[in-house]
């Protein structure tokens, strides 16, 4: 029932949510919104990683520190300069949060685009 409601607000919502499996760290899984802001297509999103789509080195080696560790950051969203599939960086707002899916520990990691460059 829970991963049912978390299903419906993940395809539903307005921000880019992509999930990243705790333990494998690849993408697991975006939803509508991240295949807009990003312009991907999802089969093709699904084979990337985090640092394929990260603009800055010093913010891969920082979100993938989290990743590992399994922080959040809900409290502290920070800004990020990210790639889309047109290889344009843009602005977002990024926060991680750990979630319980399909009886592992992976990792949401929402974007809200604050402005393109």
């Amino acid at each position: 029932e829970s991963e049912k409601k978390y299903h419906n607000l993940f395809s539903n919502a307005v921000d880019a949510f992509i999930i990243i499996n705790g333990e494998t760290e690849k993408i697991e899984d975006v939803n509508v919104s991240a295949i807009k802001l990003f312009q991907y297509g999802k089969d093709f999103f699904l084979t990337l990683k985090w640092e394929d789509i990260c603009a800055e080195e010093i913010n891969k080696n920082d979100v993938n520190r989290k990743i590992k560790n399994k922080e959040n950051t809900t409290q502290n969203p920070q800004m990020i300069k990210l790639l889309n599939g047109r290889g344009e960086v843009f602005t977002a707002e990024m926060s991680i949060s750990k979630i319980p899916l399909n009886g592992h520990l992976n990792i949401m990691i929402a974007i809200h685009s604050t402005s393109k460059e």
